[in-house]
């Protein structure tokens, strides 16, 4: 994690942009492999976003947030598909978010990056500026059984 965050500190610093304090990422008190796993996919996806973002002209990544499958933890388990979602806020001139957003679809990075939404804004006092909130899923695919099959 540590390398992850001082590789995307060194970019920001010569894109000359501005990123949360330790990417705004808590440090993990579990030794559950499981919940490790997770937050590592999570760490993969703000590597990629972060890095597209940066490299695109982004001036400011203003806050990110993990969030685990809410039916992770559940009695109930998980569901065929597992989506841990990461939250992105940042700003940058309108040309760059555009090009910050075609950018999760290419395979530049990685594999292209799931949307599963987003929401651009432009302040009234910064007419040249955009806010961008970004929210992306890292996809964990579960073999499930009819209930038939149970029985």
């Amino acid at each position: 994690m540590a390398e992850v965050r001082e590789r995307l500190r060194r970019l920001a610093s010569r894109s000359r942009a501005r990123l949360p304090e330790g990417l705004d990422l808590e440090p993990l008190m579990t030794n559950d492999s499981n919940t490790i796993e997770r937050h590592l996919d999570a760490l993969d996806l703000i590597e990629r976003v972060v890095t597209v973002a940066l490299t695109n002209g982004i001036e400011s990544v203003d806050r990110i947030r993990v969030n685990l499958d809410p039916d992770f933890k559940s009695k109930a388990g998980l569901g065929a598909v597992e989506r841990t979602q990461v939250q992105f806020d940042m700003t940058g001139p309108s040309a760059n978010v555009t090009a910050t957003i075609l950018g999760t679809q290419s395979d530049h990075y990685g594999k292209p990056v799931v949307l599963d939404s987003l929401l651009a804004k432009t302040p009234r006092r910064n007419a040249g500026q955009v806010k961008l909130n970004l929210v992306c899923s890292a996809l964990r695919l579960h073999e499930t059984h009819p209930q038939d099959e149970l029985e």
